[in-house]
């Protein structure tokens, strides 16, 4: 039976009934997050732009009495779901933080003024990329995130990653052993991954959990 460890927190049962047999799961958060006011988070917003960037469900789920006008340029479907559900007005969804930049850098040719939401511990590709062509970000802290300390005994199969951060919690208490197979939700993580680890981790086309789960459901089932 193959063991897996997911470094955020599902139920068990659900993990199980969707891999099927033949796996022994745990789940664990390895990050955790502290929203800030919105009332705070507003007193930040530019107000002479129109222009938001949102590369994560938790800022977009803070988000609330914005002008009709806010444009909204996304990363990732869910963050997009949540706002237009809300009554936004979402201009582009890209599936990756460079995505959206290649977007931007072909879609605005002059000066713009941008509101990132974001955490307190982020990537560089967004606000870095857009400031080298020429763009202003101005970046709004809407939420923290810290490092939990977990414990988990011996070694598994398979262990599966969902944020940079995540990756960057787990680091710092474990290593994983050669044999230990690596999955990420995405792109972006798994970068996360190769930087910090020096180790290729596996992912979906498409950087959803129910396509990472299936992922792992047949990459491991495959070994048998």
């Amino acid at each position: 039976m193959k063991r897996i460890l997911f470094t955020k927190e599902f139920p068990v049962d659900e993990l199980k009934t969707a891999l099927g047999d033949g796996f022994q799961v745990e789940s664990h958060d390895f990050i955790q997050t502290e929203e800030n006011d919105w009332a705070e988070i507003e007193q930040h917003i530019d107000t002479t732009s129109t222009n938001f960037i949102v590369s994560s469900v938790r800022s977009a789920r803070l988000i609330k009495d914005l002008p009709s006008s806010s444009q909204f340029y996304i990363v990732g479907e869910k963050s997009k779901e949540i706002l237009e559900k809300a009554g936004y007005h979402v201009a582009h969804c890209a599936l990756y933080a460079v995505e959206l930049v290649d977007f931007i850098k072909n879609n605005f040719k002059e000066k713009t003024v941008f509101n990132f939401l974001c955490s307190q511990i982020r990537r560089d590709t967004i606000p870095e990329s857009l400031k080298a062509l020429g763009h202003e970000v101005n970046e709004i802290v809407a939420y923290h995130t810290t490092y939990k300390n977990i414990e988990i005994e011996d070694d598994f199969d398979a262990y599966v990653f969902y944020s940079p951060s995540g990756v960057n919690s787990f680091v710092e208490q474990y290593g994983i052993a050669e044999k230990g197979r690596i999955f990420a939700i995405g792109k972006t993580t798994a970068d996360a991954v190769e930087e910090s680890m020096g180790r290729k981790a596996e992912f979906p086309d498409r950087p959803d959990n129910d396509s990472l789960i299936q992922f792992i459901k047949t990459r491991l089932n495959a070994e048998k």
